[in-house]
């Protein structure tokens, strides 16, 4: 199992895109799942969205992630990235995120 595990998201309007990254940059798998604009589907959708994907992909890959970055399209106001960070660390079980 990969001891340092980076999971990236790609979340938009229309897609979500999670990828699981091992310590050398290296795509370990990939996660699908539906639009995550918290602006346009609300907050719970959101991060329901993210943590789908990310599970998928973290299912795939066989291991924990252990760090999150994300690309958010309306997660760029009022706390919003706080949240969804604070949010998918817990769903997730990562140690800290970068929203």
């Amino acid at each position: 199992m990969t001891e340092d595990v980076l999971l990236a998201f790609d979340g938009g309007g229309s897609y979500t895109r999670a990828g699981v990254y091992d310590a050398d940059g290296v795509l370990l798998a990939e996660g699908e799942g539906p639009g995550c604009n918290p602006v346009a589907y609300g907050m719970p959708a959101c991060i329901d969205a993210l943590i789908s994907a990310g599970r998928s992909a973290l299912a795939q890959a066989g291991c924990t992630a252990t760090r999150i970055a994300a690309g958010i399209s309306g997660a760029g106001g009022a706390g919003s990235g706080e949240i969804i960070g604070a949010a998918l660390c817990a769903g997730l079980g990562a140690r800290e995120a970068f929203i």
